[in-house]
């Protein structure tokens, strides 16, 4: 997984979402300023079985990965994003909604 807390992944998630519902969308403004914009996009996307080390060491250095990964959460994308792969963004998913649960059930 990325170099991001865990802590810091469930804040800008759930900026994340709260900012999806009033504005439905994410601007991708952010993209120009990727470590990724100039490399061969198919490091990001290795075939089944594939080593991703490569896109994840260039996620390691780029100073838009926390947008990067929000706008992964929001589309479902495949293939590498802000050092995560898509299994890992569905776990990061799921702990967002055990968390939100939580946080609910302590407010109820």
């Amino acid at each position: 997984m990325s170099g991001i807390s865990p802590e810091r992944i469930l804040e800008l998630s759930v900026r994340h979402h709260s900012d999806a519902e009033v504005f439905g969308f994410f601007g991708q403004s952010w993209r120009p300023d990727a470590a990724c914009i100039d490399k061969d996009q198919e490091i990001f996307f290795p075939a089944k079985g594939g080593s991703a080390k490569e896109a994840k060491k260039i996620c390691a250095l780029c100073k838009v990965a926390e947008q990067c990964l929000e706008y992964a959460l929001d589309e479902d994308r495949d293939g590498i994003w802000a050092s995560t792969s898509r299994d890992d963004r569905r776990k990061i998913r799921r702990f967002i909604g055990a968390g939100k649960k939580a946080l609910k059930a302590v407010n109820e």
